[in-house]
């Protein structure tokens, strides 16, 4: 990382119209500053489309661009080609999708052997979970971290109560990364969220075929 100001950062998103001193001046002076061979991935952030547009954040020092309005999947995409070892932390060994103390737990509980509790834990966690996950994604999209914290909170508990581990580590880091006020570690977490709740009612929904049968 390199500093950037007082703080240190992995990569900065630089608006281009911004009071004072515009996005291509600053990027000019963070690159005069950087120390050598330490160089600071900044993207632009604009609206304005333009090829001369695009020059320009070049000529100031830029490295990538991203245009308004701002979608998750070019987010992700730019990043992972200036950050690395973050995309490789993301895709690192996950826990298990189900627990097995969630499963031994659920045996337990499940004294009638026909599935009916776990049909209705898993009924209501399809029900609840699918409106946080909206409510988490759309804190992230808007840039609203408070929103994220709340949303990640509860519905790591639900996850947690039903035995979801994995699904419930990735709220654990959404969660951890928004208290930070990380927004990239934030957004790039947040696009493996939907396909961690799926995982998490498929391994409910194979335990309930078990006890069916």
């Amino acid at each position: 990382m390199t500093v950037a100001g007082t703080r240190r950062f992995d990569a900065i998103l630089m608006d281009i119209h911004m009071p004072d001193l515009d996005g291509w001046s600053t990027t000019a002076q963070i690159r005069r500053a950087e120390e050598h061979g330490h160089r600071l991935p900044i993207i632009a952030l604009t609206a304005d489309v333009a090829s001369d547009t695009r020059q320009r954040c070049r000529d100031s020092g830029m490295d990538d661009f991203l245009s308004k309005p701002l979608s998750l999947d070019d987010l992700r995409s730019t990043l992972a080609r200036w950050l690395p070892t973050v995309a490789e932390t993301e895709t690192a060994a996950a826990p298990a999708v189900l627990g097995e103390k969630a499963v031994s737990r659920i045996n337990e509980l499940d004294r009638g052997g026909n599935g009916g509790f776990l049909k209705r834990i898993t009924t209501l966690f399809v029900d609840t979970s699918a409106r946080q996950v909206d409510a988490l994604l759309k804190g992230v999209s808007e840039g609203d971290l408070a929103t994220v914290r709340r949303q990640s909170h509860s519905l790591k508990s639900a996850a947690a109560h039903v035995g979801a581990e994995g699904l419930a580590q990735v709220l654990v880091d959404i969660e951890r990364a928004a208290k930070a006020a990380d927004a990239i570690r934030v957004s790039l977490l947040a696009g493996g969220l939907r396909a961690a709740r799926e995982a998490a009612i498929a391994a409910l929904q194979a335990e309930l075929q078990k006890r069916i049968v």
